[in-house]
């Protein structure tokens, strides 16, 4: 009840603040469209984990992938501009959900990354109306620096990766703590074991960590100013998130660390890396 009112209220000063604001009507209609297939696809993934719906996943599958193909177009529009890339810091926020978005929706069919959606598309659908709630101009030119856009997206890349490790970690953390409480639920029954949530998890982190490795070794070679006065607390924020993940890998391999170890060490590192994303201006301070 009290999300529902929230939600509604939200959605009443969106809606105020884009009459306001005199935004084209086709871009809100596209908003509300894409939040509700969003909020869609959410629903019935929770429905189906919560053993009340035996089947679903292709409407889960369907209304996140066109879900994620207006979230595309949206971002296209807010974010491409005739004097260069728009990259407020909303922008931004919408961007890395709707690639996490685009991994989760897109990979699902191989691999147990569907029950992600019940907390990931939600965060997209805030994202979006953050966009149109706080709309914010910071835009650089990235026309003529290929290198500079290249950085940037493989920033928003390795970002989104760790997000969606992020929330799989929350994820493993409910089920840890329901096998604990020794009382099996319908949601304990639905998710896939916990090795295999586990597997899935550092599966992510791998990826995210290569990803991570790339975007700091460019940044040495292509960059000159990581320890600047400006950047250093970005430069040794990205780092330290680098040396926390490195660890976990190693333990994970080497020690054997699972469970709640690695819940907390993923928290830890995401943590770090969203001070040194989102803190002090990550993509504009640190790669420009």
């Amino acid at each position: 009840m009290i999300f529902n009112q929230g939600f509604r209220y939200a959605m009443m000063r969106v809606l105020q603040d884009l009459q306001q604001k005199a935004i084209l009507p086709t871009m809100l209609y596209l908003s509300i469209v894409t939040i509700l297939l969003y909020l869609a696809a959410g629903v019935v993934q929770s429905l189906r984990l919560g053993g009340k719906l035996s089947e679903g996943k292709p409407a889960v599958l369907v209304c996140g992938a066109l879900a994620v193909l207006l979230h595309a177009y949206l971002l296209h529009r807010w974010i491409d501009t005739a004097a260069g890339q728009n990259l407020a810091l909303m922008n931004i926020v919408s961007l890395v959900f709707w690639t996490s978005s685009l991994l989760v929706t897109f990979t699902m069919m191989r691999n147990s990354l569907e029950n992600l959606v019940i907390f990931l598309y939600p965060l997209a659908s805030i994202s979006i109306i953050l966009v149109l709630m706080l709309p914010g101009k910071h835009v650089i030119d990235t026309g003529d620096n290929p290198k500079q856009l290249t950085h940037i997206l493989l920033a928003i890349l390795a970002f989104s990766v760790f997000c969606t490790a992020a929330l799989q970690a929350v994820l493993l953390a409910i089920q840890d703590r329901l096998l604990r409480s020794k009382h099996p639920s319908r949601l304990m029954l639905a998710l896939p074991s916990i090795e295999t949530m586990e597997t899935l998890l550092f599966q992510i982190i791998l990826v995210g960590f290569i990803l991570l490795s790339l975007l700091i070794f460019s940044s040495m070679v292509i960059f000159h100013n990581l320890f600047s006065p400006t950047v250093v607390h970005e430069t040794i924020l990205s780092i330290l998130a680098w040396l926390v993940f490195a660890i976990l890998l190693w333990g994970r391999y080497y020690l054997g660390w699972r469970g709640r170890t690695a819940i907390r060490w993923t928290i830890a590192g995401v943590v770090l890396l969203m001070l040194a994303f989102f803190g002090s201006r990550y993509l504009i301070g640190l790669l420009v």
